[in-house]
């Protein structure tokens, strides 16, 4: 008979594999369409970031000290 710990070694060497496999595959270059694509919404992105810094500064939202401690 099979136990519970069998089974869950199986998958998890199985899982593993899987992971190691997806991850070799990030250092993949990007095309050119894609970079020229980034480069050109990259200043769009920091104006976005400069107005989101600064209503953050202008909005202020107090937590309370129960939810604090759970942050």
């Amino acid at each position: 008979m099979v136990t519970t710990d069998e089974i869950l070694k199986k998958y998890q060497a199985k899982i593993q594999s899987e992971i190691e496999t997806d991850n070799q595959g990030q250092n993949t270059a990007y095309s050119g369409d894609y970079e020229r694509f980034k480069q050109d919404m990259l200043p769009d992105l920091s104006r976005y970031k400069r107005w989101a810094d600064s209503l953050g500064r202008v909005i202020k939202i107090k937590v309370s000290d129960k939810e604090n401690q759970k942050i």
